[in-house]
């Protein structure tokens, strides 16, 4: 009788652990619930004027635009034949 209690106590603190692990620091205050087309995240911070620069300037590059929208091929003579 006395080792059934045992076994008992010892089965009822490891349930007691494994569910409390559930409540690390980390999960703490995520989002469980969702909302289709809704963004529930923390807000984003507002980009400072050399940041919005720099992507505009990334952006450029990546599109192969220079200043104002004018085309532009790096330097290099461009690889495509004009239309007809």
């Amino acid at each position: 009788m006395r080792a059934s209690r045992i076994w008992t106590a010892v089965a009822g603190i490891a349930l007691s652990t494994i569910l409390l692990m559930g409540c690390r620091a980390e999960e703490q205050g995520r989002i469980v619930e969702y909302k289709p087309g809704v963004y529930l995240g923390k807000k984003d911070s507002a980009m400072s004027d050399a940041q919005e620069q720099m992507l505009r300037e990334r952006a450029q590059f990546q599109t192969g635009t220079g200043p104002a929208g004018t085309a532009s091929t790096g330097g290099r003579p461009a690889d495509v034949n004009p239309p007809k």
